[in-house]
Order: C-alpha cells, then sequence, then structure tokens
C-alpha cells in the first residue's frame, strides 16, 4: 500500500508538472522527465511538487491510503465516509466502500455512484479523449470504477448483455485497453453464442498471443465447423443430458462420432494446448481448480495462467457441451501422449 501511495502521488506531480510547464512536444517533455529515472518515487515526487500545504483532494487521498491500510472493517469504513467529506467525488472511495457491501443491489447502486462521480470530475474529457483516457491520471479511477460494474453485471447471469455493453464501452474509452478488459469480454460473447463479435474482437486484438486467445481460436473454429456439419445435441435434448451420455459412452470405450469437418478445427485447438495444457486439463476438471485462488503473477504456459484462463472462460466452454466433447476427444489422447494422464483423469 506504500508504494502504491508513493506511486499516485509521483504521478500526481508529474500531471500537474506536464500542466505547468506547457511542454511543446512529448519529446520536449520525455527529455526533462529522464533527469528522474532510476530515483526513487519519493525523491521524484518532491523534486517535481515541492512540499507545500496539502489541499482538500490530497488530505482526502491520504485519509483513502489510511483507509486501505486498516485491519478494521469498520474503521475503513469510516474512514471513507470521511475521504468523501473532503471529497464527494473521490471515485476510488466509492468504489472501496461498494465492494464492501453484501447486497447486489447496493453494491451496483454505489458503484453507479462511483461512475456517475468520475463523469463529473473528468466533464468534457470523456469525448475529447475517448479512445487514449488511460493516458490521462486523473482517469483512471473513472476506469477502474466502470470495470468493477462491468465485473458485478458479468456475475449474473440474467445481465451479461449489460456487462457486455460496458466492457465494449471501456474499449471505446481506451483502445490500448491497458486494464485487459477484451479478456473477459471476449469470454462473455462466446458464452452467449456472440461468435461473430468475438471474431471481431480476436480479430481488432490480433497479435494476442495467450492461453485465453488461443483456445478462443479453437472454440470459435470448432463453432464455425460444427455449424457448418450440423452436428451438437439433438434438438429435442438437454445439452448437459446429451453431453453426459456421451461421456458414459466414452467411459464404456464407444467413440463419439464426431463428423470430420468438425475435426478441421483440431489443429488451433492442439496449438493451445501445446502453448497451455492446463487449461483443457482445469475444463476437463470441470473447474474444480476455481477453489483456487486467483494468482497475483502468473507465466505464460503456466497452472497459475490456466487459473485466471477458468475465470474468464470457463463457462464459454461449458455453454456449449458439444464444444466439451470435441476438447475431451482431442485433448485426452493428446495430453496422455505427453506426460499428463494424471493431471487429466476426470
Amino acid at each position: 500500500m506504500d508504494f502504491l501511495k508513493e506511486k499516485e502521488a509521483m504521478l500526481k506531480a508529474v500531471s500537474r508538472l506536464l500542466e505547468d510547464k506547457n511542454f511543446k512536444s512529448p519529446e520536449e517533455a520525455n527529455q526533462f522527465l529522464s533527469q528522474f529515472v532510476g530515483m526513487r518515487m519519493e525523491d521524484v515526487t518532491q523534486a517535481l511538487s515541492p512540499r507545500r500545504k496539502a489541499d482538500a483532494g490530497e488530505r482526502a487521498d491520504d485519509l483513502f491510503f489510511e483507509a486501505m491500510e486498516s485491519r478494521s472493517g469498520v474503521t475503513a469504513k469510516r474512514k471513507l465516509k470521511e475521504v468523501l467529506k473532503l471529497d464527494p467525488d473521490h471515485v476510488r472511495a466509492r468504489i472501496a466502500l461498494a465492494l464492501m457491501e453484501t447486497s447486489l443491489d447496493k453494491v451496483e447502486k454505489l458503484l453507479r455512484e462511483a461512475v456517475a462521480a468520475g463523469e463529473r470530475r473528468l466533464g468534457s474529457m470523456l469525448e475529447e479523449e475517448c479512445g487514449r483516457l488511460w493516458c490521462w491520471h486523473e482517469a483512471r479511477p473513472y476506469m477502474e470504477a466502470r470495470a468493477e460494474l462491468a465485473r458485478h453485471l458479468a456475475l449474473q447471469e440474467s445481465r451479461i448483455d449489460e456487462a457486455i455493453v460496458e466492457h465494449q464501452e471501456l474499449l471505446r474509452l481506451n483502445e490500448n485497453d491497458n486494464q485487459g478488459i477484451r479478456n473477459p469480454l471476449l469470454g462473455l460473447l462466446l458464452e452467449v453464442g456472440r461468435f461473430d463479435d468475438a471474431r471481431a474482437l480476436v480479430k481488432r486484438y490480433d497479435t494476442e498471443y495467450a492461453a485465453t486467445w488461443l483456445y478462443a481460436k479453437a472454440l470459435l473454429a470448432f463453432e464455425k465447423h460444427a455449424r457448418k456439419a450440423g452436428w451438437g445435441p439433438p434438438q429435442q435434448a438437454h445439452d448437459h443430458d446429451w453431453l453426459q451420455e456421451q461421456m458414459r459412452l466414452m467411459a464404456s470405450g464407444v467413440r463419439p462420432k464426431i463428423p470430420a469437418e468438425v475435426h478441421k478445427a483440431d489443429k488451433l485447438l492442439i496449438k493451445a494446448l501445446k502453448f497451455n495444457p492446463w487449461c483443457a486439463i482445469y475444463i476437463i476438471k470441470c473447474g474444480t481448480y476455481l477453489q483456487m485462488e486467483p494468482p497475483q503473477s502468473y507465466s505464460p504456459g503456466s497452472p497459475e495462467e490456466a487459473r485466471l484462463f477458468l475465470d474468464s472462460q470457463l463457462s464459454a466452454w461449458t455453454s456449449h457441451p458439444a464444444s466439451l466433447l470435441w476438447l475431451m476427444c482431442v485433448a485426452l489422447p493428446w495430453l496422455i501422449q505427453n506426460g499428463y494422464e494424471k493431471e487429466a483423469a476426470p
């Protein structure tokens, strides 16, 4: 928390300086800032913003970090309310208060208030800087509020369409997507069967090379070829009943009859398996690994990456049982051949 506090103070000092100095070009600003490379954050802050009496906004920030460091929820909530007395539009304090609630309605109400506070604070900047809003330090709390609201809506099955709209709006405001919004958005689009929108998103960020993206490409290829072959659960069968019957047959040694057309998608699934086999293992385990706490960091191809993959894409696969059957038929032999027999066993 001390690191975050120092970072926040430094970013504010840099933002204030850039406004005051009125540099003629980005190159001129970068040349000036280069002299501070390698310095401690607190020294940079002091050099850029000499000590002076803190204003109400800065006192509110200090109190906010005190609240976040508090070990008592009651104390934290009291301090956050004091923050809002100093600065009614303190977006991060409003977000923190929202996330302390347990009622879905209350959480949403407070998150929408945080979004509204951010809109008031940014004013015309919202549209003037649309597409690169994250570049502005003062806009980040607003973007964080929108992201929390999008996440909150996505947790409610009946509101996924609303969640998709929120995620898409975040990408409109910040095309570079520093927040990683494209990953949960991709999972939501796949979950509800908006495959054309998912393909457009994949094309938009086609340089992405991560497990989430590779498995999504495989699922999209499967959907395309399965639809062309007219393959999937019979109309009259409940999807998961059909899947359970197919798995029962597999367990008795009967190989599912998957059309050759569908197997044209196998190549992309194998590519995803080679990059991170743990994602397929975790899908086959039917989300057992969701019980694990999400990691703070990960390396490509690791079990930690696969754990994060579950959050954004498990529902996309389980919502389409035919894709699960195809994944098992293709992934299980590959996993066994490559030394993952014990891990992949259902």
